[in-house]
């Protein structure tokens, strides 16, 4: 599995929350902008969906409107360890691309980690229909930083 059972959930979860909460040390892996008082960062809170629930979310977006999957651009902001992002390369294997986000390096370390396991993963899922896979791009950065960077593509 590319993201192994509830135990690494919590690690990721602890993780996230250091990064909420800051650390004691010279170097906090807190993000300032956006930080309220002086002691939780409000901006940054981590939790998981289920991947039912996001599978029937992200389908209804997807084709709303009699639209296709084929040819568009999945984003998830604050992407955390790019669950999300591989889930959508997974089901909807026509997108142009799956974008992930996230400001915590930690939590996208352990995004960039799981990347050969899950292309991996993805050739296998997809290899009895032969179709594409999606372009999948995992960035550490601010997202309002990389959304204005997708206007123009993403490096």
């Amino acid at each position: 599995a590319v993201f192994p059972g509830e135990d690494s959930y919590w690690d990721r979860l602890a993780i996230g929350r250091a990064a909420q909460l800051g650390t004691s040390n010279a170097n906090p892996i807190v993000y300032v902008p956006g930080s309220i008082g002086c002691s939780v960062d409000t901006s940054l809170t981590y939790g998981e969906f289920d991947l039912e629930f996001f599978a029937t979310l992200t389908n209804e977006a997807l084709t709303r409107g009699g639209r296709k999957a084929a040819g568009q651009t999945f984003v998830d902001v604050g992407s955390g360890c790019g669950r999300l992002v591989f889930a959508a390369a997974a089901l909807w294997p026509t997108l142009d691309r799956c974008i992930g986000i996230e400001v915590v390096e930690l939590l996208h370390t352990l995004a960039l980690e799981a990347t050969p396991r899950a292309k991996s993963e993805l050739e296998l899922v997809n290899c009895d229909v032969q179709q594409q896979q999606p372009e999948v791009h995992l960035v550490c950065e601010d997202a309002l930083q990389g959304l204005a960077r997708l206007a123009g593509g993403v490096a």
